[in-house]
């Protein structure tokens, strides 16, 4: 299955400093809202979602590129047969959905993304 990618995700320590920098330095603007940790910025193309580090993952601020998927539980099964390890057990809940995260052979991040609901 080709994968294409669905957001980038930046890490930040600060959602209400870092909407400062993003709004008023990049003139981005907020286009939705997940609980207190994450936000959605308008942007052509790729999302950009910025989110807050809770729990130590990821364990500083970087770039998560996100990989969507409508059935997050059988790609963890797909990539399992082909050797990618994952971060996590099972997938993990956060305020848009699923997530589930894994690292490359260089040890870079990724996310397989399974979005349950919009909210707006």
């Amino acid at each position: 299955m080709k994968k294409e990618v669905c957001v980038l995700c930046v890490c930040v320590n600060s959602i209400e400093e870092s909407l400062k920098f993003y709004c008023d330095a990049l003139d981005f603007e907020v286009e939705t809202t997940y609980g207190d940790c994450i936000v959605r910025l308008k942007s052509k193309g790729v999302t950009l979602l910025l989110k807050q580090i809770e729990d130590g993952y990821p364990p500083h601020p970087c770039v998560v590129p996100g990989f969507e998927t409508e059935d997050i539980s059988a790609e963890i099964e797909n990539l399992k047969t082909q050797g990618v390890k994952f971060l996590h057990d099972k997938p993990q809940v956060f305020p848009a959905g699923l997530f589930v995260a894994y690292k490359d052979i260089s040890g870079n991040i990724f996310e397989l993304l399974e979005f349950i609901s919009e909210k707006k």
